[in-house]
C-alpha cells in the first residue's frame, strides 16, 4: 500500500477533488488489481444486476395491498424462480401447474409433491429452454 496523497498545498483541505485523488492514490493496487489478475473481471455489473433485481422485487411487495396478499406474491415468485432456477419455460410450468391446481388430488391423482419442476420434466412436458426452442423450430 503506497503513502502516496495530493500535498497540503495543492488544493484547499475540503477540495473534494483532494480527497477523490487521495481515494484514488490509498488504494490504487486494489483498483488496478484487475490488470495483473486476467481471471478478476474489470468490474462487477453481473453482481449489481442481481442487487438491482432484488431491490425491484421488494419495491414491488409494497404494493401487494395485504398481508395476504403479499403472502400469495411471494409464494408465486418463489413458484417463479424456481422454474427458472431449473432452467424451465416459466410459462409452461405456470401453465402445467395452474391446470392441476386444487384439482390435483381428484382429477389427476397427484399430490402436491408431484407438481414440483422435475415431475413436471419427467412427465415429457416440453420445459427446458432448449427443448421449446426446439420445439418452435
Amino acid at each position: 500500500m503506497d503513502d502516496r496523497q495530493v500535498g497540503e498545498g495543492d488544493l484547499p483541505p475540503a477540495d473534494l477533488i483532494k480527497r477523490i485523488a487521495n481515494y484514488y492514490l490509498k488504494h490504487i493496487d486494489r483498483l488496478t488489481l484487475f490488470l495483473v489478475d486476467p481471471e478478476l473481471p474489470i468490474d462487477n455489473n453481473a453482481v449489481e444486476r442481481k442487487f438491482q433485481c432484488h431491490a425491484t422485487l421488494r419495491l414491488a411487495s409494497l404494493f401487494a395491498g395485504s398481508i395476504e396478499g403479499a403472502h400469495r406474491w411471494a409464494t408465486l415468485l418463489g413458484v417463479v424462480r424456481t422454474a427458472q432456477k431449473n432452467n424451465l419455460h416459466t410459462q409452461a410450468y405456470l401453465t402445467w401447474l395452474f391446470e392441476r391446481r386444487d384439482t390435483h388430488r381428484k382429477c389427476f391423482g397427484m399430490t402436491a409433491r408431484e407438481l414440483t419442476p422435475a415431475v413436471f420434466v419427467e412427465a415429457g412436458c416440453p420445459g427446458r429452454l432448449k427443448q421449446v426452442a426446439s420445439l418452435a423450430a
